[in-house]
């Protein structure tokens, strides 16, 4: 039989018989490589013979047996089944073959990679011994004696729960079957048997879910902070490492899947680093799917280029939209032309879940005020279950007190944007709301939103941001909304003159209170400003009978500067006037405070950080000679009446061009106002004033006078002395509001009024560069004559005007001194400047 022979023909050249070419006795070794049969030959064929010839001529003949031929295996493969198919995961393999001789027992051994361990496997329909299996090599039998294998018949087992080796790739095996369940009488066999490529393991060693404003702290100061929520815009970092290296031009992808689908990826988004943050190049990103992406690493690479390193780890960064149902990733990497997986998670990485999106709302459309004690209701929503706590995080500046409502704690500071937070020991079932009422003290001072446009209009930020937690206080969701406007006290002013260390200085004051209920006023100054217990009420008391009352009730205390009123001042505008002394220079942070307080002390209505005026410099020296007093021909309403005012300057002064005198008066009310017909209304009482021989003045505001200072020469100084001016006004039918007369020093004869604002007082003096300084007198009161003494500091004693005295014209002014007027009473003002 050709196919069970083989023969070999070996020559040896002799000489002569007499030479042989291997003597008698001689031992002959002869080697030759062979291949076993592929069965084991029959007995009466299973024989070596050699034939020794000389010539034709038998020699010698021997026989001997061989040796007993192991069979091979057939048609041997080995695969994958489970659905785990990465290094190191526990999965199910098949194994198949064609034995050639029947068997009892099978012996399988995986070689590599190393790490194979079947300690736990189950072969159904078989037995594992499990007294010899261990590690990689595993023993299985039919259950008894009988051979289970028979020749030539396919035969196919399934491994179950197989740990898979280590690292991965291509696998190598060994199988043999016995014909006796010890495991000593070898049946068939194959070695060596290269079979499967394990792919390798990706391992995801951090993963952290981000929301999409993680990188905008400076805008999102608290959203920053915040986990994302399910259906908005997030970004996942995935640590990651591969134990097999993935080469240059094989394809990674990311597969998001979940019951309810996956998350939305941005198919632009993926980007790869090392672990020196290096940028791993990436190209052809493709979006499988709306929850799949994939891409090519190193296209360009040169061959043989390893693109992600074995056991190194490597940040993946995709932005998606995450769902609010449990999802998983799928990591993997192949070559670019084939399906073959050689690196994989095996899709068993749990996505990190975003959070429920709390409902949250407020009554937005109410307004309060800085400072103020507030009860904020809210209204919570939540479709979550186990939720155990609540945080609350108010805008900037809110402050909370130690009593901030039921089982509400003061928590901590949130950010870097001064926000407090509360924590509510509140439960709440999902699909419910629930109503709270939160105790907050609104802030002195709103916080604006961070403006990617400079020319947008300021935006407050007053956002008010809920978080829910479970009783492990992990973040279970949260929510925003905006809340209530907090609005200062409009149409606010403090008016007075900066001059430096001087003592006795009037401080006009305005404001418009919008809520009724206020008993007292509390005046915060700037640091270095004192506000004296002296001042004139004005129009905090009412007119009429009840006025005298009303200023005899007042109580007045310092530190911080207080009236305290006998009853509570209704919603309206309100002026005062308040004696009190100057700094040497401007304070650093020159800003007053005004506070109008209920009886228990809390805030009705406030305006802080209203701008004081600067404290002049030594390049301009001023000082008071006498404080301002009133008087004043008539004070009945409707009347006219002839107002006397000047300025006492005690050396010579630069550069004032004009004096701006203004008048009281109220927006939309009552407002005395210019009653000047004809030019000798307008009268100089001191001939040294430097008057223009043609308009000399301008009356163009009904409500103030301006007298400019004649310079034909170019003169650079004002002489020294008393400048008194008159002119004639007529009186309203009621006080106006703002019941303070102002005298301005002008650097420039085009000093005017500043342009009227919606929530800035509207009387004011003039303002900005154009401006030395500006004084503040308090006004009279209608139906009361000026024997009535002022409540200020220091007020000079009121000057009676004799009848029938006169006074100045323009054309009078070159030959006369200071004259007196007909009329009663006058206004003047006594004003000490040593030097401009």
């Amino acid at each position: 039989d050709t196919e069970m022979s083989c023969t070999l023909l070996l020559i040896i050249t002799e000489n002569t018989v007499d030479a042989p070419a291997y003597p008698a006795d001689a031992v002959i070794t002869i080697s030759m490589s062979v291949v076993n049969a592929a069965d084991q030959p029959g007995i009466d064929e299973n024989w070596w013979t050699l034939d020794v010839l000389r010539s034709t001529a038998p020699v010698f003949s021997r026989a001997v047996p061989s040796w007993p031929v192991v069979t091979q295996l057939r048609s041997v493969r080995i695969y994958l089944v489970g659905s785990r198919i990465s290094a190191e995961s526990t999965s199910d393999i098949v194994v198949e073959f064609t034995p050639s001789s029947p068997a009892t027992a099978i012996y399988v051994k995986a070689s590599l990679p190393l790490g194979f361990d079947f300690g736990g496997v189950t072969v159904p329909g078989y037995v594992v011994d499990t007294t010899k299996t261990s590690g990689s090599e595993l023993y299985v039998t039919g259950g008894g004696t009988d051979a289970f294998l028979v020749g030539g018949q396919p035969f196919t087992m399934k491994l179950e729960n197989v740990k898979l080796g280590r690292g991965g790739g291509t696998t190598q095996w060994s199988i043999v079957t016995y014909s006796d369940v010890q495991f000593t009488n070898r049946s068939d066999d194959r070695q060596n048997i290269s079979s499967f490529l394990l792919p390798g393991r990706v391992e995801v060693l951090t993963q952290n879910l981000y929301s999409q404003f993680r990188s905008q702290g400076s805008a999102e100061p608290v959203r920053s902070l915040l986990p994302p929520r399910s259906g908005e815009a997030a970004v996942v970092h995935l640590e990651v490492t591969f134990s097999l290296a993935v080469p240059a031009g094989h394809r990674i992808s990311f597969k998001s899947e979940g019951e309810q689908g996956g998350a939305v990826i941005d198919g632009a988004s993926l980007v790869i680093q090392d672990r020196f943050q290096a940028v791993v190049a990436t190209t052809t990103i493709v979006l499988e799917a709306t929850n799949e992406l994939s891409a090519v690493v190193l296209p360009n690479a040169e061959a043989g280029t390893v693109a992600l390193e074995a056991n190194l780890p490597y940040l993946m960064i995709l932005s998606l939209v995450p769902p609010s149902t449990a999802t998983t990733w799928t990591i993997e990497t192949t070559p670019a032309a084939q399906e073959s997986v050689t690196n994989t998670n095996d899709g068993e990485t749990p996505a990190e879940l975003p959070v429920e999106t709390l409902g949250l709302a407020l009554d937005a459309t109410t307004e309060a005020p800085p400072g103020a004690r507030r009860v904020v209701p809210l209204t919570i929503t939540t479709s979550t279950a186990g939720l155990s706590s609540l945080v609350v995080i108010a805008p900037p500046g809110f402050e909370f007190p130690t009593n901030c409502g039921i089982n509400c704690t003061v928590a901590t500071s949130v950010g870097s944007g001064g926000r407090l937070s509360v924590r509510l020991g509140l439960s709440l079932p999902p699909g419910t709301s629930v109503q709270y009422e939160l105790i907050v003290r609104t802030p002195t001072a709103m916080v604006t939103l961070v403006a990617t446009d400079p020319t947008a209009p300021v935006v407050f930020d007053r956002v008010w941001f809920i978080q829910g937690f479970d009783a492990d206080q992990r973040p279970m969701g949260w929510g925003d909304a905006e809340g209530f406007v907090i609005s200062s006290m409009p149409d606010c002013q403090v008016t007075y003159a900066g001059l430096p260390a001087a003592v006795g200085i009037v401080i006009g004051i305005q404001f418009t209170l919008r809520f009724g209920g206020g008993k007292s006023l509390v005046i915060s100054p700037p640091d270095g400003v004192g506000l004296l217990c002296s001042y004139e009420t004005l129009t905090l008391c009412p007119a009429g009978d009840q006025r005298q009352e009303c200023v005899d009730g007042v109580e007045c205390s310092q530190n911080p500067f207080t009236l305290t009123m006998p009853w509570q001042l209704a919603a309206g505008h309100y002026s005062l006037a308040v004696s009190s002394n100057m700094p040497p220079e401007s304070p650093r942070a020159n800003y007053f405070n005004i506070v109008v307080a209920d009886e228990a002390g809390e805030t009705v209505d406030a305006r802080f950080q209203i701008p004081g005026a600067p404290i002049l410099g030594t390049d301009i020296p001023l000082d008071v000679a006498s404080q301002p007093t009133l008087s004043w021909s008539s004070s009945d309403a409707g009347t006219s009446s002839i107002i006397r005012m000047g300025v006492d300057f005690q050396s010579p002064v630069d550069n004032v061009k004009a004096l701006f005198f203004q008048f009281p008066k109220e927006r939309g009310g009552p407002q005395v106002v210019s009653d000047i017909e004809v030019t000798t209304d307008v009268r100089a009482l001191n001939r040294d004033f430097p008057l223009t021989m043609t308009q000399w003045f301008d009356d163009s505001v009904p409500t103030a006078l301006k007298i400019f200072v004649d310079d034909p020469l170019a003169r650079t100084e004002l002489p020294a002395g008393l400048y008194e001016f008159t002119f004639r006004t007529t009186q309203p039918a009621q006080e106006p509001a703002a019941n303070l007369w102002f005298l301005t020093l002008c650097r420039t004869a085009t000093c005017a009024l500043p342009t009227e604002e919606e929530g800035v007082a509207h009387h004011r003096p003039p303002e900005g560069d154009e401006v030395h300084v500006s004084f503040a007198l308090p006004g009279f009161q209608l139906g009361t004559d000026a024997s009535s003494v002022s409540r200020l500091a220091g007020a000079s004693e009121v000057t009676t005007i004799a009848p029938g005295a006169s006074t100045m014209s323009p054309s009078q002014f070159m030959n006369t001194k200071a004259g007196g007027f007909a009329g009663g009473f006058v206004l003047f003002l006594l004003l000490s400047l040593t030097e401009f």
